[in-house]
């Protein structure tokens, strides 16, 4: 119930975000869609190298840690690893932005200049959703949901203070050529998203500090199951980046429709859909599923690991089969 409430604050203030996103940007044109394109490859690259990852590994590996004599230390040692791990992608993908960004964007050079400036603005993401990932894990597996689940309420105040400010200063900017996206309007747009992701990680850090986990930094990696994680991870990995291809051809062809079709029935691309109505009507889409199997999700999946690690197969068995009974 706790991450099903947080979950639905998430998405009601993630609706208000998005329309007041359509209010500074527009639901069509260069700036639109060249937003969505920019806050989507972050995210993207998260789901490929951490979300697979994480999502699939980590919980049972907390769980197992946190059984240990030294949990704390082994903690800190995953914490410490994710750091570096997410770190190095997050600059990787910032040094191969410009070639992701063809990858993804089938449009004119203006459309890829704004896409890559917007990415840029959005890469450090990657880290902070990672960081999330691996702090809320943890948060999870010792029964503990409230911030995690209310995280995001945050991130999504901080980015819809951010468009505010820019609505009341420039007011509508769907139809501004490249020229008009000065920095300080990205900062303004997708560097207070990128603020607000970077809360939705930190503030997880004050309820891992209630619960006597106080992390330092610690390295090297024995002792926090590596190798029993990696056949899981590259399996999992797999299977998400067979998911994401599909994300691949629709970023393309819904950001190249509009100047095709502009240019084929001689009509303004700004009079076309892409994609930012795409992006705006999948998160309407997706509601159902956020709100109901990623809450029950978050709350059993500890409690299966758990059961495993214990080699309680029919308690497994029991809460995979019934997890509403699990939650309640």
């Amino acid at each position: 119930m706790v991450m099903a409430v947080g979950t639905a604050a998430s998405r009601v203030t993630g609706q208000v975000r998005t329309i007041l996103l359509a209010a500074a940007l527009g639901t069509t044109g260069l700036a639109a869609n060249a937003y969505q394109a920019g806050s989507t490859i972050p995210q993207v690259i998260f789901t490929l190298v951490s979300g697979g990852i994480f999502n699939a590994v980590l919980v049972p590996q907390i769980v197992r840690t946190l059984k240990a004599k030294d949990a704390e230390d082994r903690l800190n040692k995953l914490i410490t690893f994710a750091i570096i791990l997410l770190a190095g992608v997050t600059i990787l993908v910032a040094a191969l932005t410009p070639l992701l960004i063809r990858l993804y964007v089938h449009a004119g050079s203006d459309m890829l200049a704004l896409s890559t400036s917007f990415t840029f603005w959005c890469v450090p993401q990657i880290f902070f959703y990672g960081l999330y990932t691996v702090i809320g894990q943890i948060l999870a597996a010792k029964d503990h949901f409230g911030t995690y689940a209310w995280s995001s309420v945050g991130a999504n105040v901080i980015s819809c203070i951010g468009f505010t400010i820019f609505i009341v200063l420039f007011g509508r900017s769907s139809h501004q050529p490249l020229g008009y996206w000065t920095p300080g309007k990205m900062a303004l747009t997708a560097g207070t998203w990128t603020l607000g992701v970077a809360f939705q990680a930190l503030i997880l850090f004050v309820p891992l500090f209630r619960i006597g986990i106080h992390y330092r930094p610690s390295w090297g990696i024995r002792g926090i199951g590596l190798r029993s994680m990696g056949s899981v991870a590259a399996w999992s990995l797999g299977i998400v980046v067979a998911g994401q291809i599909s994300n691949i051809v629709n970023t393309r062809v819904l950001t190249s429709i509009p100047e095709k079709a502009a240019a084929a029935q001689h009509l303004s691309q700004f009079d076309v859909a892409g994609n930012a109505s795409y992006q705006n009507a999948y998160t309407i889409y997706i509601l159902p599923y956020s709100l109901i199997a990623v809450s029950v999700a978050t709350a059993v999946f500890p409690k299966i690991a758990q059961s495993i690690a214990e080699h309680n197969i029919d308690a497994a068995r029991g809460d995979r089969a019934n997890p509403y009974a699990t939650c309640g």
